[in-house]
């Protein structure tokens, strides 16, 4: 199960196995969230909000010539600016149990942004 804080709110993703998709999310915080109930781990992503165009989702099966394994993608896209120097943080906290104590964690650090309202 994947969750990520939306501009419509906390929205939850599970792979469709029975067909590959992807989606653009517009997201609210930068971070996104993955949890593994049979093995009780999960992890969180942050990023900086303002930063990335959406955050893109692709949910892979293993019928996919190109790429023929079963997996998830989260990838806050970012504009590329030629001949620029550009830098882009991306965090990643595992931890057993839920990933609302890893998110708390990143809080505590300061590394969780929020989009601005206006």
């Amino acid at each position: 199960m994947f969750t990520v804080p939306t501009t419509d709110g906390l929205k939850e993703y599970r792979m469709r196995p029975e067909a590959m998709y992807g989606q653009v999310i517009d997201v609210a915080e930068g971070w996104n969230a993955g949890r593994d109930t049979q093995e009780d781990i999960a992890f969180i992503g942050a990023f900086p909000v303002a930063q990335p165009l959406f955050l893109h989702m692709w949910m892979n099966l293993s019928t996919n010539g190109e790429s023929p394994h079963p997996y998830v993608e989260l990838q806050p896209w970012t504009p590329i600016v030629q001949k620029t120097v550009m830098y882009f943080s991306y965090y990643i906290w595992g931890n057993s149990g839920d990933w609302k104590n890893s998110l708390e964690e990143l809080r505590k650090r300061n590394l969780i942004t929020v989009r601005n309202s206006h």
